[in-house]
């Protein structure tokens, strides 16, 4: 999302076509949304996106390793409350398939 969105930049309208695109889907997945870096701006961008698909009632799901305050400062508590409003947020534990213990 983020790396469409600067790619885009300064380019007449591609900005807006690709929050569009963004906003079609019957069902967008956001995975890694703690890979970002935390900017008011990636912050905007996101809650607007999210905001948008709440009111019209499209599910998003929202994948990151974030926990506490890392999640809070990484989606905002804006989209956090929106998330346990509507589905809520789910916590996975146990051994990661990507560590080799």
């Amino acid at each position: 999302l983020y790396r469409e969105l600067r790619t885009s930049f300064g380019t007449s309208g591609d900005t807006i076509r690709v929050l569009r695109e963004y906003r079609k889907p019957d069902l967008l997945v956001i995975d890694e949304a703690h890979d970002v870096k935390g900017t008011d701006w990636e912050r905007v961008e996101l809650n607007d996106l999210i905001d948008y698909r709440y009111g019209m009632v499209k599910p998003t799901l929202i994948i990151t390793n974030a926990q506490g305050e890392e999640l809070t400062a990484a989606l905002s508590r804006s989209i956090l409350s929106r998330c346990e409003e509507s589905g809520g947020l789910v916590t996975m534990t146990g051994t990661s398939f990507r560590s080799k213990a």
